[in-house]
């Protein structure tokens, strides 16, 4: 028994040691030698490394696992790229930031309200439009009364000159007509006149010699007085005459001067339709900025 609590407790046993010992003849008991055999625990030792593997491989399978069913559906790599449309939001106007409807990294969709701009100036614009707008339009209504206007103004003025014109053509008819009179009744009265003095002078002589008594002499006298009498009113009227012929040709001047201004009637109506067509040409400029200072409005909210 000592010698095989010897045995066993030797660290190594040395093969050498073994086939002596297992081939030697030997007179001792038959206990040491098969405690000798039995003793080394080799088979043990040998299956050990393969349970350590065993145990390891099971545990690298099922962590293997564990990360597939944590990991399922990502990618993983260390050299990734990610590509992304960048779409960026800014505003299209100037102004100054009075509200920020979200905070950073939120999620939005199309037409969030994002930021509000102070809308006043914007505001201001667009009623500034609004009243140019309203005052075009004022204009373009009077620009197209003022087609009307002259429309019939000239026309009218034209055909008063045209009539004046003939009336006053018509009176210098007249006053020719009234000088020739005048010019006739002063040949008369100066044929009177004549024929007063030739009376005159027969009587003067008839007296002398007695033959006609006084009062003829003093009858003819006063023929010989009404005659020049009618010969001076004869002249006055055809010297008014005269004068009233001198005034209707030239009121017949005036008048021509109102028939030539008046005649280029196609012109003034041309220039008033260009008044009007330059009035409703303001007024869609006036929509025009209207439009847009409401656009710049509507800017002052940026969506997504």
């Amino acid at each position: 028994m000592e010698t095989a609590r010897q045995t066993s407790n030797q660290p190594k046993v040395e093969p050498k040691n073994d086939v002596t010992a297992a081939g030697r003849k030997t007179d001792g008991p038959p206990a040491a030698v098969a405690v000798e055999e039995v003793a080394p625990a080799k088979p043990s030792r040998g299956r050990k490394p393969f349970i350590v593997l065993g145990t390891v491989a099971v545990a690298a399978l099922i962590g293997v696992g564990v990360y597939s069913l944590l990991t399922a559906g990502r990618e993983s790599t260390d050299d990734a790229q990610v590509a992304a449309d960048v779409v960026p939001v800014s505003a299209r106007v100037g102004g100054l930031v009075a509200n920020v409807h979200i905070h950073e990294n939120q999620a939005v969709k199309r037409g969030d309200l994002l930021v509000e701009l102070d809308p006043a100036d914007f505001q201001a614009r667009v009623q500034q439009a609004e009243a140019d707008l309203a005052n075009a339009q004022a204009q373009a209504s009077a620009a197209d009364a003022q087609v009307q206007i002259v429309d019939a103004t000239s026309k009218g003025g034209l055909a008063s000159a045209r009539a004046a014109l003939s009336g006053t053509n018509a009176g210098v008819g007249s006053a020719d007509a009234q000088l020739a009179s005048a010019k006739a009744a002063a040949a008369r009265a100066d044929a009177d006149l004549k024929k007063a003095e030739i009376d005159l002078g027969r009587s003067r002589t008839l007296r002398t010699a007695g033959a006609i008594p006084q009062e003829r002499l003093e009858s003819d006298q006063i023929a010989l007085d009404s005659a020049r009498a009618a010969k001076s009113q004869a002249d006055a009227q055809v010297a008014l005459a005269v004068d009233a012929r001198r005034g209707a040709q030239s009121r017949v001047g005036e008048a021509q001067g109102r028939v030539n201004q008046s005649a280029p009637v196609a012109p003034q109506i041309a220039a008033a339709r260009a008044g009007a067509a330059l009035a409703v040409a303001r007024v869609a400029s006036a929509q025009a900025a209207l439009s847009l200072a409401r656009l710049q409005l509507g800017y002052a909210r940026i969506t997504a």
